[in-house]
């Protein structure tokens, strides 16, 4: 199995296990507003672990994550 044959068949593994759990797939179906994107990008770059992020993640970075996770 190639590596990318792997990540795909572990990023399945996850969303099966969410499923299982009952967990929402999107934003919007846990209740989250396209009105509170603002904060949430707040949040994210005030977040520690941001900060210690291996790969840099600017602002629109954070907008353009949460946008397409509703």
């Amino acid at each position: 199995m190639s590596a990318q044959e792997r990540a795909h068949a572990c990023a399945q593994i996850v969303d099966d296990l969410r499923a299982a759990c009952g967990l929402p797939r999107r934003l919007s179906q846990a209740g989250v507003k396209r009105e509170m994107i603002p904060r949430l990008v707040e949040k994210a770059m005030a977040d520690a672990c941001h900060q210690s992020n291996p790969r840099a993640c600017t602002q629109v970075d954070f907008e353009r994550i949460i946008e397409e996770a509703f």
